[in-house]
Order: structure tokens, then C-alpha cells, then sequence
């Protein structure tokens, strides 16, 4: 309840005393039998005597908010707060009523202050996600982004909070290539960043024209060959998805240290059929990165070929050890232990793979429909499936 205490405040004997006593009975027996309608007379008789009863004004606030009446709940629960420290849930209902009314800068500060002060779970997160679009508002997104990373905290698989984080990474990504626009039109990270959103969308072939764009301007731009590799490896053109292995080497010669350029390399020399190079390159990819799954697949797929499926089946459960959802290891394991005779552990790989490719067509899914509708949803190759 964001209720404060029922407890009137006490009040000095005078005239009216007893008529005011009168309303109070009358308003606590109201609030007790859930008559906001025949409570909120009696509370605004209260205040009208006694201006100063902190308790009287903030059950007025509150019942007036939850009514809608968001310019009346104002000064009474501003009153409240103001007259008595402490008082965090009204802080909050103040805050939400201000945004309501279009006080921004109002409701920003109460929000902010009654966030830090709020311990109830649900209401904390309800000020957490009005302070959040408050911010977003004022264009103060790296305190959205503070808040956010709090409420993640407290509940991290609450949609509400996901979406927030994802609209203001939109907008940070909106309002940096503006300005990039604006102050560097020239420069290579402008067509770089520019390919970036163009394959956030889905748009390949646009990207790799803007990456090539920023390449011929700064072809040593860190992460640069990379995502070009990337886009390259995806595409459905021979000659293009060939291109993609000199630019995972030029990656790699920028950056000896690039896991991602080792493994794209890696799968382009395995397709080429050198495996000598390919197992070269997943064990550099290994060396970088122990827990990353992709390295361990990649191996284990060349050991396939060579018959070594006792090996390749090592690697492969290594490879769900540390990532669970890895498909392609669930299905390989499913294969080799259906031809080892493990029946049981074969048909629980087979179903760990189609709930995780579930999963994942489903996300593509929902994936595709988002670039429908905005321009900045990433897409992910994988280079071991």
C-alpha cells in the first residue's frame, strides 16, 4: 500500500475538535470498507481543519491518484512529503503524478528520490520504469541506462525492463550517428557505423558498400575488417562469401588477439577442406578464448571427418558445458551417441536440440518482425553450425 499511516495526527482542542474527530472516524471507516468515493469527502473535510495533518493529506493524495485526478493528488501528497521526510512511496506517487501532468522535470527529481528510497519490490520497480521514461524524455540516457541496469538487477527477466534497456541503446545509437553526422561526415567511422545499422537491418549487401566505403578511407580501423569479414561469410554470393577470408586475416593482422576473426577463418579454411589451417585457427581461437563454445564445435567437426569421433565427442560435451544452447553440439552429440548405441543420451541431445532451435527460430522471428519496425536489431552469424 502506498497508504501512510492511519494514525491522525494530534491536534490542539479548539471549536471544531469535535467535527473534526467526526471526519476522521468517518474517513478511516471508509478506507477500512474500500469507499474511496465516500472517503475522499471526509479527507478534504480533514485537511480543511487540520492543514497540517500529514496523514489526512497523503491518503488524500493517494486516493486521488488512483482516481486519476493527478492534479488534485499533487499538492496533497507534496504537502505530505514535504512536511515529513521519509515518506518515499507518496515521493514516488508525487513523481508519477507530475509526469502524468507533464512536469518532467518535477517528476524527475521525485522519481529519482523516492527510487533510491523504496524498498517494496513492485513499487520500486513501477518508479523504477516511469523514472527510466522520465529520462529517456530529457534525453538523460545515461541515467536511464544507470536505472535500468538496477531493475535488470532486481528482476532480470521482466520484459517491461528488457524493452527499456533496448529503446535506450535505440536512442543512444540514434543520437550518436547524428552527431557523428554532424561533427565527422568525412570520416571512416561515420560509413562504418553506417553499415553497422544497415546490417542491424538486415540490409547485407548495403552494409558491405559502406563498410568498403569506410575501408577506402581508414582501412585500419579497429573492428573494421571484421565486420566486413562477418558480412561476407553471410552472404549468399560465392565470390563475396570467398572475399570474407582476407578480411578475417587482415582482422587478424590488425589484431592478432581477435577470437571472432580466428574462428570465421577457421570455418572458411574447414569449408575449403585445409583442415591443417582450420584446426590451426580453432586452436588459436581456443588459446584466446578456453570458455567459448564455437572452438570446441569447430574442432570437434574436423575430427568428425577424420574418424575420431571418441575425441570429437570429448570436445563436444566441453562445448554444452559451456554453453548449453549451442545447437549444432546438441546435435552432433545426439549423432554420435546414437552411433556409439547410447540410445538414452542420444535422444536427450536430439530433444535438447530441437527445444534450443525452437527457441531460436522463434527469436528470429520476432527478430525479423522488430526490423519491421526499427532500424537497430543486430543479427548474429554463427560460424560452427
Amino acid at each position: 500500500m502506498y497508504c501512510t499511516a492511519q494514525t491522525a495526527n494530534p491536534t490542539p482542542a479548539t471549536s471544531s475538535s469535535t467535527q473534526l474527530a467526526q471526519h476522521q472516524r468517518l474517513a478511516q471507516q471508509y478506507l477500512a470498507a474500500k469507499r474511496p468515493d465516500l472517503a475522499i469527502p471526509e479527507l478534504r473535510a480533514v485537511v480543511q481543519l487540520d492543514p497540517a495533518n500529514v496523514d489526512a493529506r497523503g491518503n488524500l493524495g493517494v486516493l486521488l491518484y488512483f482516481q486519476g485526478s493527478y492534479a488534485d493528488a499533487i499538492p496533497e501528497l507534496r504537502a505530505a512529503v514535504t512536511a515529513q521526510s521519509g515518506l518515499a512511496k507518496l515521493q514516488a506517487l508525487l513523481g508519477m503524478s507530475e509526469k502524468r501532468t507533464g512536469d518532467l522535470h518535477g517528476a524527475q527529481k521525485d522519481l529519482e528520490a523516492s527510487f533510491a528510497g523504496v524498498t517494496d519490490k513492485k513499487i520500486r520497480l513501477d518508479t523504477g520504469l516511469q523514472l527510466v521514461e522520465v529520462d529517456q524524455a530529457l534525453g538523460i540516457l545515461d541515467e536511464a541506462a544507470a536505472t535500468v541496469a538496477q531493475l535488470q538487477t532486481l528482476d532480470p527477466g521482466n520484459p517491461q525492463i528488457l524493452a527499456a534497456a533496448y529503446q535506450i541503446y535505440v536512442q543512444g545509437m540514434s543520437e550518436a550517428l547524428l552527431s557523428l553526422a554532424v561533427a565527422a561526415p568525412n570520416s571512416a567511422q561515420f560509413p562504418f557505423i553506417m553499415g553497422q545499422q544497415l546490417l542491424q537491418q538486415g540490409q547485407g549487401e548495403k552494409a558491405i558498400v559502406q563498410f568498403r566505403r569506410a575501408l577506402a578511407i581508414d582501412p585500419n580501423l579497429p573492428g573494421l575488417h571484421f565486420e566486413l569479414a562477418h558480412t561476407l561469410y553471410a552472404s549468399s554470393d560465392p565470390a563475396e562469401h570467398a572475399g570474407a577470408a582476407a578480411e578475417y586475416k587482415a582482422a587478424i593482422q590488425i589484431n592478432p588477439f581477435d577470437e571472432k576473426a580466428w574462428l570465421g577463418l577457421a570455418a572458411l579454411q574447414s569449408e575449403k577442406g585445409d583442415a591443417e589451417e582450420a584446426e590451426a585457427s580453432y586452436e588459436k581461437a581456443k588459446s584466446l578464448q578456453p570458455n567459448d563454445a564455437e572452438p570446441y564445435v569447430g574442432l570437434a567437426k574436423l575430427l568428425l571427418a577424420k574418424h575420431d569421433s571418441a575425441k570429437a565427442a570429448e570436445l563436444l560435451e566441453r562445448a554444452v558445458d559451456l554453453d548449453p544452447t549451442n545447437i549444432a553440439a546438441h546435435y552432433r552429440l545426439s549423432t554420435l551417441y546414437k552411433q556409439q548405441g547410447r540410445a538414452g543420451d542420444a535422444k536427450t541431445q536430439l530433444e535438447l536440440y530441437e527445444h534450443y532451435k525452437a527457441l531460436q527460430s522463434e527469436l528470429e522471428t520476432t527478430l525479423q518482425r522488430m526490423r519491421s519496425d526499427s532500424p537497430e536489431t543486430a543479427g548474429q552469424v554463427s560460424h560452427s553450425q
